[in-house]
């Protein structure tokens, strides 16, 4: 899952906490992507159990990167 830190209504931090919540995608691979980059955020990320963060803009050679290692598969961008 990609998940962007600043959404309307609800942010990511608490989306990402419902996500953990359910018994069918808690062990979803969530990787936040948001132009907050602080260590606060990152860290408010990681106790919500965001596996990745990536600040915007990102770069997206990364991102493939984060997304194979997290679902030990080899997504190809061609």
């Amino acid at each position: 899952v990609l998940l962007d830190g600043e959404i309307p209504v609800k942010d990511g931090i608490g989306t990402m906490q419902e996500i953990r919540k359910s018994r069918r995608y808690g062990d979803l691979p969530v990787i936040m992507v948001t132009s907050r980059t602080g260590a606060k955020h990152r860290a408010m990320s990681k106790q919500a159990g965001c596996n990745a963060y990536m600040g915007k803009p990102f770069n997206f050679p990364a991102l493939i990167e984060q997304i194979n290692s997290l679902t030990g598969r080899e997504l190809v961008i061609s």
